[in-house]
């Protein structure tokens, strides 16, 4: 079959993959979504589903991401063709795939400048503070007020009398 031909009524899944889909299920309810996979038991996987209700007024309800039993499956039919076109889905992945690398290589490059922080704090040299020589000026009063605290614990407490006669 040609790259670009359009699907027809004996297409095999294979082909339908990236394309909407309507599923018609054994009980009568409807799924339409886009098929992303299927197996030998045609085992279904849609995404972006949405089911069908037939009342006087059609309702459609969104499900999402869905996985199919194939021997529940009554019939299948082309809705319309893929989204995006396999080029696309190839371009759309790799640039997906080009910013979780940029990304990546982003954290790396924070925890080397984060460890390199580190190395530098720890090799580099402290800075030591040069203390100053206390001036005699300072001892001397160091010494007087040792010298007055000494006399005052030398110092008994007066003790006080009174007069016997009074």
């Amino acid at each position: 079959m040609p790259k670009h031909s359009t699907v027809g009524e004996t297409a095999h899944l294979r082909e339908l993959i990236n394309h909407i889909i309507k599923v018609i299920f054994l009980d009568g309810s409807i799924i339409q979504g886009e098929l992303k996979g299927f197996d030998e038991h045609m085992n279904l996987l849609l995404t972006d589903c949405i089911e069908i209700i037939k009342t006087p007024q059609e309702k459609k309800k969104e499900i999402g991401f869905i996985f199919i039993r194939g021997e529940q499956i009554l019939a299948t039919s082309l809705v319309s063709a893929p989204l995006l076109t396999k080029e696309e889905h190839k371009l759309i992945k790799e640039k997906k795939k080009q910013e979780l690398d940029t990304t990546i290589k982003k954290q790396k490059l924070d925890r080397l400048k984060q460890l390199e922080k580190k190395k530098k704090k720890v090799l580099e040299p402290k800075k030591v503070e040069k203390v100053s020589k206390p001036s005699k000026k300072d001892n001397i009063s160091k010494k007087i007020n040792l010298n007055l605290k000494n006399k005052k614990k030398d110092r008994k407490p007066a003790v006080k009398t009174t007069p016997k006669g009074k």
